[in-house]
């Protein structure tokens, strides 16, 4: 309704309106709440159901999760001690350089067999604050990342990559 407020009686009129109008919209509001109150309670007992499962099913994953990346980092120490050996006795003379490039390769391609998906994750390994500059002091780790993947040094902060089991 088009109201214009040019005098008393008009303002008079557009404070009746407003009421009636605030009125109405309690109305409208009141009877929302009667549709969606226990919509809303129904949807928040089905949540408290669940739950419990949703949790502990989130435990077990993140537990299973942390074997298998134990699993993958002890076999990556493995691999990488093989291989110090390996060249330790090319060095020595005791091992020809393409059995050991025969070796590594191996090794290679016996790792990817895995039935599961891993990826690579960079981590910060370890921080010294004395070090760091200013703009990394609260640490954003996101663009401490990209920084160090565009070849960025960042004085006090060290990064390495973390294999991570995935579903």
């Amino acid at each position: 309704m088009p109201l214009e407020v040019v005098d008393q009686a008009s303002y008079d009129q557009a404070v009746d309106f407003g009421k009636n109008v605030s009125k109405m919209l309690k109305y409208i509001k009141g009877e929302k709440e009667k549709i969606t109150k226990p919509m809303n309670e129904a949807v928040k007992a089905a949540r408290a159901i669940f739950k419990p499962f949703e949790d502990r099913c989130e435990e077990v994953k993140a537990d299973t999760k942390s074997k298998m990346t134990a699993y993958l980092t002890a076999e990556e120490v493995k691999r990488k001690a093989q291989e110090v050996k390996d060249l330790a006795r090319m060095e020595k003379g005791t091992m020809k350089e393409e059995t050991v490039v025969k070796k590594m390769v191996k090794r290679e391609e016996d790792s990817t067999e895995t039935k599961g998906s891993t990826f690579k994750y960079l981590a910060i390994k370890s921080v010294d604050l004395k070090k760091v500059p200013v703009e990394y002091l609260v640490l954003d780790e996101t663009k401490a990342k990209a920084d160090y993947k565009e070849g960025k040094e960042i004085a006090g902060v060290e990064f390495e990559y973390e294999i991570r089991a995935k579903f």
